[in-house]
């Protein structure tokens, strides 16, 4: 569909996939920094949330998903390895940003405010995810309740963004916005795109529907450890 969100992802991985990773151009100093790195054998901390399927989740003990693949990718083309810190929510995600003793964030929200609080630098954005409204398909009228993820990203973007009058309702997992829309105790939920998909095919009764926000989209970042 010419109006699918994934649309973009789907031409770039059919067209440009196959084709060789060109060369990365280091500079000398960069150079460098790789060259001392694996000489001392340093293995970079990286966090990544797992809380945030189908973009990033634990999956068999393994992290996987777009973000595990893109820091695969640079640990491949630079020579730089990393150790993923694993986390059980995002609630423990969100303590281990804040510690101090992670080198790489690899989904941190470009927001320089936030980023500085946690005493990160920030990459320019890599990635940006766009939003959906996910609801039941046989909802009508005016939405008056809006489920969020509880300081997320997502309702971030959402409360910038304005809730158009809809009282928001928290809470600690993707799965439990998902749920509060399948239960009918919310009118809707925001949440990422990919994520409503995700929730749409496992739905095996086919009660749920989505639909894109224009112009609401979290843009993500490599955030980089200033002591790093």
């Amino acid at each position: 569909k010419l109006d699918s969100p994934a649309l973009p992802d789907r031409l770039h991985h059919k067209y440009y996939s196959n084709i060789p990773n060109p060369e990365v151009l280091f500079t000398a100093s960069e150079r460098a920094f790789i060259r001392n790195a694996n000489a001392s054998k340093r293995e970079f901390r990286v966090l990544i949330n797992p809380d945030r399927p189908p973009f990033s989740s634990f999956r068999d003990g393994e992290l996987c998903g777009i973000f595990r693949e893109i820091a695969d990718k640079i640990s491949q083309r630079s020579g730089l390895v990393f150790e993923f810190v694993r986390t059980a929510d995002r609630h423990d995600y969100r303590r281990a940003a804040a510690n101090g003793d992670i080198d790489l964030i690899f989904d941190l929200r470009h927001d320089y405010p936030n980023a500085e609080k946690l005493g990160y630098i920030l990459t320019d954005p890599y990635f940006s995810a766009v939003i959906s409204r996910l609801r039941q398909r046989n909802f009508s009228g005016k939405p008056r309740s809006v489920a969020l993820v509880r300081d997320s990203d997502v309702a971030s973007s959402a409360i910038q963004y304005g809730l158009d009058d809809m009282t928001p309702f928290y809470y600690d997992s993707n799965q439990e916005v998902i749920e509060a829309v399948r239960s009918g105790r919310q009118d809707l939920a925001l949440v990422y795109t990919r994520t409503a998909e995700k929730a749409i095919m496992e739905d095996l009764f086919g009660t749920l529907e989505d639909e894109v926000v224009g112009g609401l989209a979290t843009p993500y970042a490599i955030g980089v450890n200033k002591h790093c």
